[in-house]
Formats: structure tokens, C-alpha cells, sequence
């Protein structure tokens, strides 16, 4: 038991002088959608801590691209949302991107 307790205090005191951090994974997130509802789609990317990295010109049909980087934790019912948001007009597409450190909440 005395190996174990000092096995976990040692642990713990290199754990605080590493400075370890939490890591979360963040996804590239393209949204297609009429360029009518575009404002909306950036403002509901910012609320769920999304970076919008940029936003491609209407196409012939008068769409609109938006790419951006989000966390995972922010995308659990975002296609849901995502839909009542644009009446189904959208398009989704998301992949892996990267991680990033974890807010302190």
C-alpha cells in the first residue's frame, strides 16, 4: 500500500510541474446554403465556439460556402439545427481536423 500511495503522490507532482493540458478535437465544418440565410449560419457557427476561416461567393445557383473549424463537443445536434435554421436547404460536411486545448470550463 506505502508503493502505492507514493506512487500516486509522485504522479500527481509530475503532472503539476509538466503543465499538462486537456486536448478536444476540432472538425472542419463546410456549410452550403442560399445566400438568404448566410448571416444566420455564421452567427450559429461563432455561438458554438466555430472559427470561421472563410466564406466562398454565390454560386450560379446563389449559394453561399462557409468554412469553418468548430469543436466536436459544439456539433452534437448541429445538423438538426442546422436544418430548422435553413427550412432543409443546407449542406453539411464535416471531417477531423485537428486538437486543441480544451477551455478551462
Amino acid at each position: 500500500m506505502a508503493f502505492r500511495t507514493a506512487a500516486a503522490a509522485g504522479l500527481r507532482e509530475a503532472l503539476a510541474d509538466a503543465g499538462t493540458v486537456v486536448l478536444e478535437p476540432v472538425s472542419r465544418v463546410v456549410v452550403t446554403v442560399p445566400s438568404e440565410v448566410q448571416g444566420a449560419v455564421l452567427t450559429d457557427l461563432s455561438g458554438r465556439r466555430g472559427h470561421v476561416a472563410a466564406t466562398e461567393g454565390p454560386d450560379d445557383a446563389g449559394r453561399v460556402s462557409v468554412v469553418a473549424s468548430v469543436p466536436e463537443a459544439e456539433l452534437a445536434r448541429y445538423v438538426l439545427d442546422l436544418r430548422s435554421l435553413t427550412a432543409g436547404q443546407a449542406e453539411l460536411t464535416i471531417e477531423p481536423e485537428r486538437y486543441d486545448v480544451a477551455p478551462q470550463r
